[in-house]
């Protein structure tokens, strides 16, 4: 099907891209269950990991971070114009830990009583998808179009009526 063969980073980046259309999946589908928590937990893993699997396509190797801010600036010094994403990294970032750990401090909130409301969902979704639109088009038109791909074929498998790269 596809003319090119894929060299053993784009198969590396293709398989990070491949994780993060899986957990924006993920988050689709707990929105439909108002799991809002996860939902955003979800968004926040599909950016961290197209972030790395565009790391990784641009063969760099400081992908072991978690922190998506430190990511995007690593992720800048290959284009500029991905600054222009701070905002949304900024607020996928903020996901990471609370949705993940009860903190130590008794007088902290937890998880689902900060991120508990449709409209903080819904917002992590737009910016999780606003991240892998802009970063996946950065890609090889080759690459691209198989993470498109994979994608679609994923949603159609879960019947997920809505898709990634149909709502541009």
């Amino acid at each position: 099907m596809y003319t090119k063969k894929f060299s053993d980073k784009d198969l590396i980046s293709l398989a990070w891209f491949e994780q993060s259309c899986q957990d924006f999946i993920a988050a689709e589908w707990l929105m439909r269950g108002k799991i809002f928590e996860y939902v955003c937990f979800f968004c926040s893993q599909s950016a961290e990991k197209a972030l790395k699997g565009f790391l990784f396509y641009k063969q760099c190797k400081g992908t072991k971070r978690h922190n998506l801010a430190m990511l995007l600036h690593c992720a800048e010094k290959f284009n500029k114009e991905l600054k222009n994403l701070s905002r949304h990294i900024q607020r996928l970032n903020g996901y990471y830990l609370y949705t993940r750990y009860p903190l130590f401090d008794h007088n902290t909130l937890l998880g689902h009583e900060i991120f508990n409301t449709r409209k903080e969902a819904i917002n992590a979704i737009t910016s999780s998808k606003i991240v892998l639109d802009r970063i996946i088009s950065l890609l090889s038109k080759e690459l691209a179009s198989k993470v498109e791909e994979f994608y679609i074929e994923s949603v159609r498998k879960t019947n997920l009526s809505r898709s990634l790269f149909n709502e541009k």
